[in-house]
């Protein structure tokens, strides 16, 4: 498996919280800051589009929110391989709360199981 885990960073201080097992990805120039992370997913998707790469983002305090350095999450994902979705969430509020991501999901963005519903199988 092809694994590239990008890191976010805002602003020039926030390069030293940065994993070394982890690819920093500027966003010092953020033109469109209202879109959030649309703008970073959309341009790494477009850049991965024909690989096979296995491709993810985390924030720039990936450390302080999940207690976990880059590389144990890199090994994590890397021993349990053909998985569509990878994900981690420091607080279990949400886990407990909700059966998978797609029903979180919903929740924040209604109408997401369906629109992937329809879009999935083409």
């Amino acid at each position: 498996m092809n694994l590239k885990i990008y890191q976010s960073y805002y602003e020039d201080l926030q390069i030293q919280s940065l994993e070394e097992d982890f690819i920093p990805y500027s966003n010092l120039e953020n033109k469109n800051p209202e879109l959030r992370e649309y703008v970073f997913f959309k341009d790494l998707y477009n850049k991965h589009i024909n690989s096979e790469d296995y491709w993810g983002l985390v924030s720039w305090r990936w450390k302080e929110k999940t207690f976990l350095d880059g590389k144990e999450f890199k090994n994590w994902i890397l021993t349990n391989p053909d998985s569509d979705v990878y994900f981690i969430d420091p607080s279990n509020v949400e886990f407990i709360q909700h059966p998978n991501l797609w029903v979180q999901g919903d929740i924040w963005h209604r109408g997401m199981i369906k629109y992937c519903n329809r879009l999935f199988p083409k």
